[in-house]
């Protein structure tokens, strides 16, 4: 398991399907307590097909960190260097705990909190990296706001959802706070390390 935790941003590579749960229960709750106090958590779920969302991975990395800084704890599945299949095993396995369809990836989740189902998707579906750029801008932009505010950010964002940058081709991307059926940021992880536990 390679993890790699930057500014806000938690890279993580290679197969769920572990071996142990070792690497799970090391990289985890160093992650949940650097970033206890983010105002929210985002996901970035891809396959390896989903090339234009591999680009601005693989050249934003930087930018992500730098953006996302102390208000928002970020999770990236996969090596952000290069295509893999990790990054496909990670977010098909979140996808089907979350109940997600596979064709609504590539797609950002922003939860609410780390133990709350509370979240919005942003679908990056058909979108170039530059598109997908810019609307993480202005998401992260959104957040950083909210945040210092005190605002409650979910909300937030469905306000600004009429900014330029939160659409993309003239489609609307932000749909409507959603629940996940009482399913959690941390419900998903500690499954994946009872699955690791179950199955060692």
């Amino acid at each position: 398991m390679e993890y790699v935790i930057q500014g806000g941003a938690l890279t993580v590579s290679e197969d769920w399907g572990a071996k142990s749960a070792k690497p799970l229960l090391k990289w985890w709750p160093k992650f949940r307590d650097d970033y206890k106090d983010a105002a929210c958590f985002v996901a970035i779920l891809r396959f390896s097909s989903d090339e234009e969302m591999h680009e601005y991975v693989r050249t934003h990395g930087q930018d992500i960190e730098f953006m996302s800084g102390k208000h928002c704890g970020v999770l990236i599945f996969g090596h952000a260097s290069r295509i893999d299949e990790s990054a496909s095993a990670h977010s098909a396995r979140l996808a089907d705990f979350f109940g997600l369809r596979y064709d609504q990836l590539p797609c950002v989740l922003i939860f609410a909190g780390i133990d709350t189902p509370s979240h919005l998707i942003v679908p990056m579906k058909d979108m170039s990296a530059s598109d997908i750029d810019y609307t993480m801008r202005s998401l992260f932009t959104v957040i950083r706001d909210a945040a210092i505010r005190g605002d409650a950010i979910l909300p937030s964002i469905r306000k600004a959802r009429r900014q330029a940058g939160l659409y993309a081709k003239g489609k609307k991307l932000i749909g409507e706070i959603g629940h996940f059926a009482d399913k959690t940021l941390e419900s998903a992880i500690q499954e994946l390390i009872r699955r690791s536990v179950k199955n060692p």
